[in-house]
């Protein structure tokens, strides 16, 4: 995938066709495409893309033998012994060591792409080395980290936790690859999380004097001061308490892929082939799909703006219903509902946590099937979004739905209304036309990525969905005076209607002037 989006050829990134692929040093197996969304004849892959079966099929063959990028494949558990290395997709939680891409691939991925700045560096996430049994022996502290991220049911390493991310030590180092400039590379799946695939290693640290008073960090290797060695990053084995600074590619500050820039996502639920796209692929998504199917771009029609809390449920442990907080009962989230001229369905647009789509495995309040095991959400998601949330990032969510106009959407919220439901006292505050000249699809999602791209912050007083709800409201409304629904928000809020209309990089290009 990453590959393809770069324009490498499989030479440059040792993916071969027609043969076993070369990973690490070592052949993994050739699979059968298993476990894909069939459409007829087509196949959904992880990244929500289709391609033809027939396209992959010899004239002879009666089976899918040819094999497709090592990111595509996924097989089922059953099968593992009979084809071999078995290739996580999406909707997996397990992780994968030992078979690190080509350093080629990886360099081109860490190069700086068309629409980032030169001074902007990746994000930062952080892995924890588990340590080994005879450490745990003779430290409490070790038996602490392990009964922390250690299963008690299978003594599997516990997937998907929050940052920091544990790893085996030797799934550590199997997973390194150097770059011709002396970086080192951790190329795997971390902790199970699908984003967290190729990520370089900034430095490690490690936890002297136990857990008292008395411990300190200790930085015991550095990117920077180790760079014209050829040794691998030193990881001590005789200590309890060791973590690893990682560092995704420096497109990672501001979207989701090398070449699509934005932390905005649009799920085309309604679609024949639902979809998820994301950054400003959008723009292009949507061009091309009108193009291709002779209609012209959808026009927003009339924007409303919606607030409501959060349901808490039933506690599983008591059974009982939680009881709200002063926090709860004070904490409200507002977006925007669009209605469309075609009226076949309607977008919720909301801003919230960075990767909290994917980090919560497409649980959307927006579809009926968000408690599905796996919802038609996730499915679609791409595996760059599959990572743990960011509590002082934000991204913004547009969800096609099949509420029509705001009769609809009050309908559903009315629908999952209640303690142990969705939504408590939802309400629609505001309602008006859309006034704004160029409201096609594709003008409104260049105006929510240069409203992201200026700042990407999250926060709760200043920075909140509530004070995105009512710059889009004000915004496409053409109207002054809106103000967030809880009193908390306005302290301070100031409308930024204007950063909808601006390039960011632009604006930081003339300020820099």
């Amino acid at each position: 995938e990453d590959a393809y989006e770069l324009g490498l050829s499989d030479e440059e990134a040792f993916l071969e066709r027609d043969g076993p692929f070369s990973a690490g040093g070592r052949e993994v197996s050739i699979c059968k495409a298993y476990n894909f969304r069939r459409l007829n004849s087509q196949v959904r892959l992880p990244d929500s893309s289709i391609i033809d079966l027939e396209d992959l099929k010899d004239d002879d063959e009666d089976d899918y033998e040819q094999p497709l990028p090592i990111q595509y494949i996924s097989i089922n558990e059953d099968d593992d012994e009979k084809y071999g290395q078995s290739v996580v997709g999406n909707t997996s939680r397990e992780p994968a060591y030992g078979y690190p891409i080509s350093p080629q691939l990886a360099e081109a991925l860490f190069m700086p792409q068309d629409g980032y700045d030169g001074d902007e560096t990746g994000m930062l996430w952080y892995a924890q080395i588990l340590p080994s049994a005879s450490v745990a022996k003779i430290s409490a502290l070790a038996r602490a980290i392990l009964k922390r991220y250690i299963s008690a049911e299978d003594g599997k390493v516990k997937a998907r936790r929050p940052s920091p991310h544990p790893i085996h030590r030797d799934d550590f180092f199997s997973s390194l690859i150097r770059l011709s400039d002396g970086r080192w590379i951790f190329s795997g799946i971390l902790n199970g999380w699908p984003a967290l695939s190729l990520l370089e290693v900034r430095a490690v640290t490690v936890r002297r004097g136990g857990m008292g008073i008395h411990s300190f960090i200790e930085r015991v290797w550095e990117a920077e001061t180790s760079a014209s060695s050829s040794s691998p990053p030193t990881v001590p084995d005789n200590e309890p308490e060791v973590r690893v600074t990682l560092r995704q590619p420096r497109w990672s500050a501001k979207g989701y892929g090398p070449s699509s820039p934005g932390s905005l996502w649009w799920f085309h639920s309604q679609r024949k082939i639902p979809r998820v796209i994301y950054g400003t692929y959008i723009i292009e998504e949507l061009r091309a799909h009108a193009s291709r199917d002779g209609a012209r771009m959808p026009t927003a029609t009339q924007v409303h703006m919606f607030s409501h809390r959060y349901s808490l449920g039933i506690d599983a442990a008591t059974g009982e219903l939680r009881k709200e907080s002063f926090k709860d009962r004070n904490t409200w989230h507002s977006g925007i509902f669009l209605e469309w001229d075609h009226e076949r369905h309607g977008t919720v647009v909301e801003l919230a946590l960075k990767n909290g789509g994917g980090g919560y495995g497409g649980k959307s309040n927006w579809y009926d099937d968000k408690n599905a095991p796996i919802p038609e959400l996730m499915r679609c998601i791409p595996r760059r979004m599959v990572a743990p949330w960011i509590t002082n990032l934000a991204e913004i969510r547009c969800s096609d739905v099949p509420m029509k106009n705001r009769t609809d959407f009050e309908r559903y919220l009315r629908r999952y209304e209640g303690p142990t439901k969705r939504f408590l006292d939802p309400v629609v505050t505001y309602s008006s036309e859309v006034r704004i000249s160029f409201c096609d699809q594709d003008h409104v999602s260049r105006y929510l990525l240069n409203y992201i791209l200026r700042n990407t912050e999250y926060h709760e007083l200043w920075r909140s969905c509530q004070n995105f709800a009512t710059d889009l409201f004000s915004f496409l409304a053409g109207k002054k005076d809106i103000i967030p629904y809880h009193p908390a928000a306005m302290v301070q809020y100031t409308n930024r209607s204007y950063w909808f209309l601006y390039d960011s990089d632009k604006y930081k290009n003339n300020k820099n002037r």
